[in-house]
């Protein structure tokens, strides 16, 4: 694993960088379905290694078809949380620090499978309902002049 820092310090994690583009500011968050722990990771500035999330989250078969719930909170001041929910309700959280958005632009979502350059002829992965909220906080300054 890789840890370099940014411009501003704040530690940059790697350790395969599938999904991490060098001409953009962006993370990966990592699991491992079936594998114990999870082994949790975000890769990127401000992420972490792998984590031991405190359970394991099954696979599609292992869970009889059931999703886990990734929640990720991206702060305009660069303060970042990932709530992971497992299909039994099993839940692991943890913050970190990136300015993925300025409050303007949404930043860009994407989801796949990652077999490492390897792909078995069973292995595949299921996406379900991908949900967005933006939640606007306005300066009381601003609210005061409306």
């Amino acid at each position: 694993m890789q840890c370099d820092k940014d411009t501003e310090g704040i530690p940059k994690f790697l350790y395969n960088g599938y999904g991490l583009q060098k001409d953009k500011n962006s993370n990966a968050i990592k699991f491992h379905p079936a594998m114990p722990g999870g082994q949790l990771r975000i890769e990127g500035v401000g992420g972490f290694g792998n984590q031991d999330i405190g359970f394991t989250p099954q696979d599609w078969t292992g869970s009889e078809n059931s999703f886990h719930t990734l929640e990720v909170s991206l702060g305009t001041d660069g303060q970042n949380n990932l709530k992971f929910t497992g299909h039994q309700g099993e839940v692991w959280e943890r913050g970190w620090e990136n300015r993925l958005t300025d409050g303007r632009y949404s930043p860009e979502l994407h989801a796949w499978l990652d077999m490492g350059g390897s792909f078995k002829s069973r292995g595949f992965v299921v996406y379900g309902d991908i949900d967005v909220e933006v939640h606007v906080n306005v300066a009381e300054s601003v609210a005061e002049t409306s």
